[in-house]
């Protein structure tokens, strides 16, 4: 029977009613009833309708069942309903198979591409570059008759910043130029992220400053992109315009500002300013602060070595605001800064029970263990992360060179170029020696001899980019990796010491922020 007070006559359409108002488990129990009494049979609008109930839960394998469903139905070529299931498959987190349906879409329209684009965006680096490239690719669209709109640009722009496609990134910039998108605000605010996300906060800042308009994602988007660039005191002077000149234009700070502020006053060791912003939160904007926001303030005082002030801050959280792993693990990567292996090991703690499954709070303990020496310890860790069927996030870095970007993991020899990358590598290692450089073998995290040891730091997968980069990239422009995780402290030593052997600029992005190397010295001034 249907739902208590639900009839259906055929002619409406109950499962949209309930999809398009959150009920999405009411909604997926009309499809099972309307296949359950075999009176009426599931069209196209149907599958168009509860599709997003499935995406919204999580049911994948459902989704794959009225995907085969409609194929038998012959409903492929109803756009609508392919849309749907593609966007299913993207909110899902399945890109093989979303990309597999739009590919053999008979008919595609807008959305079909906006769809498949911001799915790419939302991925970021997992995905392989040519596939990528071929999906953010406007002429295609073009070839095939569909118009991009604002959000395919707002998408396309979002994927070259998850990207770190600088390149790619000005070239869509210039095409939207020419196509009439530049008035566009979320469009402009797009920009702002990309080039921030590119390590261009000199781009950013001239995009803001053209914008006929701007809101307050504008202005949280720069002082964000300042902040994540390492340019703190940039990031306050913007705040403090912000609060000088939106006050006329009706608009004020909000929740997503003080993060944004706070976070780059702690990346840039900016404790006092800080503090004084945190406080004023509640005081003077009637803001209450928010997990993100002691999250922000835990990581400012736990990088400034107040690991005691973090930990008391904690313990101080009001009710409502119970602390989370964002919280806790900015306490943890304090410790491990200043090697305060006991809170450490609280924190941790806090974390097993947060996140049980993140492979990064085990191994930032293990090598906190590895630093202290205490290799039992650590292997400990290392049988408990094996028990547990967990294993590392395999470390990558890319970099882009003559329109394409370039992958490399660890130990990597799968590159065309790679004799010529370890060649390189080998020649500056024998430089670098001569310079002073030692290596700093406690980041390897296995306890080896020390010359296997320097080995394996060498041939960390954002050392095999930079020397690509070395090979590929015209003196005089700066070489721009990124990398997914957090760079380690022995490549960001080396890195220092080769921007002075070769005389070249190097910016890396890692999952924390940028990290620019030039005449031997970093931007983050070894703070991060």
């Amino acid at each position: 029977m249907w739902p208590p007070g639900l009839s259906f006559s055929g002619q409406g359409n109950p499962r949209l009613c309930f999809a398009q108002n959150g009920q999405y488990e009411d909604s997926l129990n009309v499809l099972s009833e309307m296949h359950r009494v075999g009176a009426l049979k599931p069209n196209s609008v149907t599958i168009a309708g509860v599709v997003p109930a499935l995406a919204c839960l999580g049911c994948v394998g459902q989704g794959k069942a009225i995907h085969s469903y409609a194929i038998k139905c012959g409903y492929e070529s109803h756009v609508s309903a392919m849309n749907s299931l593609m966007d299913m498959y993207v909110k899902c987190g399945n890109m093989e198979d979303a990309r597999r349906l739009f590919d053999n879409m008979s008919q595609r329209d807008v959305v079909s591409w906006n769809t498949i684009i911001g799915g790419y965006a939302f991925a970021g680096y997992s995905y392989d570059y040519e596939k990528k490239n071929l999906s953010l690719n406007l002429n295609l669209m073009r070839l095939e008759g569909v118009i991009p709109d604002s959000v395919t640009i707002i998408n396309i722009v979002s994927g070259c910043g998850q990207a770190g496609a600088l390149e790619q990134g000005r070239r869509v910039h210039s095409y939207l130029i020419r196509n009439g998108f530049e008035s566009h605000l979320s469009v402009g605010n797009a920009l702002i992220d990309m080039y921030a996300k590119c390590g261009n906060a000199e781009a950013a800042h001239h995009v803001f400053a053209q914008m006929p308009q701007t809101n307050v994602i504008s202005w949280n988007t720069l002082i964000g992109g300042y902040g994540m660039n390492g340019f703190g005191q940039a990031a306050l002077g913007l705040f403090y315009k912000m609060q000088q000149q939106c006050q006329g234009q009706g608009l004020k700070p909000n929740y997503v500002t003080f993060i944004a502020i706070l976070s780059a006053c702690s990346h840039a060791g900016l404790v006092t300013e800080g503090l004084q912003i945190f406080d004023s939160i509640t005081q003077y904007y009637d803001i209450a602060p928010t997990v993100e926001h002691y999250a922000c303030v835990v990581d400012l005082l736990g990088r400034a070595g107040r690991l005691d002030d973090a930990h008391s801050l904690i313990a101080m959280m009001p009710v409502e605001v119970e602390a989370d792993a964002s919280v806790w693990g900015a306490l943890l990567g304090g410790c491990r800064i200043h090697r305060h292996l006991e809170l450490g090991k609280c924190a941790a703690e806090h974390l097993f029970q947060l996140e049980p499954k993140n492979t990064g709070n085990y191994l930032l303990l293990a090598n906190m263990y590895a630093a202290s020496g205490m290799w039992e310890q650590c292997i400990q860790i290392r049988t408990i992360m094996k028990n547990k069927g967990l294993r590392k996030t395999p470390g990558c870095s890319w970099i882009e060179a003559k329109n394409m970007l370039h992958v490399f993991r660890a130990g990597d020899q799968s590159h065309p170029q790679s004799k010529g990358i370890y060649e390189t590598l080998e020649r500056l290692s024998e430089q670098m020696e001569g310079a002073g450089y030692k290596a700093d073998t406690t980041f390897a995290l296995i306890n080896v001899e020390e010359e296997e040891k320097d080995q394996t730091l060498n041939v960390h997968s954002e050392r095999l980019a930079i020397a690509f980069g070395l090979i590929n990239i015209p003196c005089g422009t700066p070489i721009r990796i990124s990398k997914n995780l957090r760079m380690c402290g022995d490549c960001h030593n080396a890195t220092k010491f080769i921007s002075r052997i070769v005389c070249r600029e190097i910016i890396v992005r890692d999952s924390h922020r940028f990290h620019r190397f030039k005449d031997g010295l970093c931007s983050c001034g070894n703070y991060w």
